[in-house]
C-alpha cells in the first residue's frame, strides 16, 4: 500500500466507533499523523493515533468549544493541518415530525452540522498554508429524506450545502472541499444488538440474518443487493482526501450500493 499520506497531519472528528474509526485505521496505514476526538474514546483509537504520532481526546464536539479545542491540539502537537474529515454524527430514529421537539432539533444540529462549521472555521487558516481538503460525510439521505429522521436528514443537507459555500470561497486559496455520502452502511447503529437490522426483521416477520442478508437490501432497492462495508466508506473519504482527486471540490461522492428507496 503506497502511503500517500505519508508527513501529513489528519483530523478526523468522531473516530471512536464504525466509520471514522476504518477512516483512522486506514490514514494510519498510509502514513499519516492522525488526530481525532469522540466523546468516548476507545483504546483501539487511541492506540491507533499515538502509534502515528498523533492522539486521541475526549471531547463533547457537539460543544461551542469541542472543535476549535481539538483543532488547536493538533496544531499545537503537529505544528500543521492537512485534512481535516468532519466525520461526526449521530442519527436518532424519531417516531413523526410532530413528535421532534425543538430540543432534537438543536441538540442534532450541534452535534450534526455546527460541529463541522466550527472545526472547518477553526482549520481553515491552517488548510489555506497547506492548500489542504476538507471532506465531510453527509448522506444519502440529504437528498432522499425519509419520516423517521427528520432532522439528520436536514443537517446532512445542510452539509452538502455548506460544502459547496466553502468550495466556492476557499478554493481560490487552493484548500478543496468534499462530501462523502453514504447509503446503508454497517456501523453499530445498524449491527448492535437492539439495532435497526433487528428492529427491521422484528416488523417484517424474518430473522436478523435474513433481514442483513436479502430483506432489508431488497427493500432500500439496493442495486448490489448487500448493505455497504464502512471499509468503502473510508477508501472514498481517503480518495477524496488524497491527491489523486487533486481537482475534484465542491461536489458529492455517492457511496450508496445504488439506493433507489428509503425505509
Amino acid at each position: 500500500m503506497t502511503e500517500q499520506f505519508k508527513d501529513k497531519t489528519v483530523v478526523v472528528t468522531g473516530a471512536g466507533v464504525g466509520i471514522g474509526l476504518e477512516i483512522a485505521r486506514r490514514l494510519v496505514a498510509q502514513g499519516a499523523c492522525v488526530m481525532s476526538a469522540d466523546i468516548t474514546v476507545t483504546p483501539e483509537l487511541t492506540k491507533l493515533t499515538e502509534e502515528s504520532g498523533g492522539f486521541a481526546l475526549e471531547l463533547d464536539l457537539g460543544s461551542r468549544d469541542g472543535p476549535p479545542a481539538l483543532i488547536e491540539a493538533a496544531v499545537e502537537r503537529s505544528g500543521q493541518l492537512d485534512v481535516l474529515i468532519n466525520n461526526l454524527g449521530a442519527s436518532p430514529v424519531r417516531t413523526s415530525f410532530l413528535t421532534t421537539t425543538d430540543d432534537d432539533w438543536a441538540r442534532l444540529f450541534e452535534i450534526n452540522f455546527f460541529s463541522m462549521v466550527r472545526a472547518t472555521r477553526s482549520a481553515m487558516p491552517h488548510l489555506i498554508k497547506t492548500k489542504g481538503a476538507v471532506v465531510s460525510i453527509a448522506s444519502i439521505l440529504a437528498r432522499e429524506p425519509i419520516i423517521i429522521q427528520p432532522d439528520y436528514c436536514a443537517t446532512k443537507a445542510a452539509i452538502l450545502s455548506l460544502t459547496k459555500t466553502i468550495s466556492k470561497e476557499f478554493g481560490p486559496d487552493g484548500v478543496r472541499a468534499v462530501c462523502v455520502s453514504p447509503g446503508p452502511t454497517l456501523t453499530p447503529q445498524w449491527t448492535d444488538p437492539g439495532g435497526q437490522i433487528e428492529q427491521y426483521a422484528e416488523r417484517a416477520g424474518v430473522s436478523p440474518e435474513e433481514a442483513l442478508r436479502d430483506t432489508i437490501p431488497r427493500d432500500l432497492d439496493l442495486d448490489l443487493r448487500r448493505f455497504i462495508r464502512p471499509s468503502e466508506i473510508a477508501d472514498a473519504v481517503l480518495f477524496a482526501a488524497g491527491p489523486h482527486a487533486s481537482a475534484i471540490t465542491g461536489t458529492e461522492i455517492l457511496v450508496d450500493a445504488g439506493m433507489r428507496g428509503a425505509i
